[in-house]
């Protein structure tokens, strides 16, 4: 979920690894995640406007999503 700037995850595993790319490949933020059932907000107002790619990785699995920027 994405407001004002904050992009907010829940629901995150135990032992899982965020990271956010830009458009170029350039990992712009990553942070680990130590405790189950955490959730995070990241702070996304320094960023450029533009397209991002949020990637979450665990143990078990790894999912992708595109988060595109558009401020006014």
């Amino acid at each position: 979920v994405f407001k004002e700037d904050i992009l907010f995850l829940s629901g995150l595993t135990n032992k899982c690894e965020v990271e956010v790319y830009n458009v170029n490949g350039e990992v712009v933020f990553n942070e680990q995640v130590g405790k189950s059932g955490t959730a995070m907000e990241i702070d996304a107002s320094v960023w450029a406007k533009g397209i991002y790619f949020v990637k979450v990785k665990s143990d078990a699995n790894v999912f992708t999503r595109k988060l595109i920027l558009n401020r006014h």
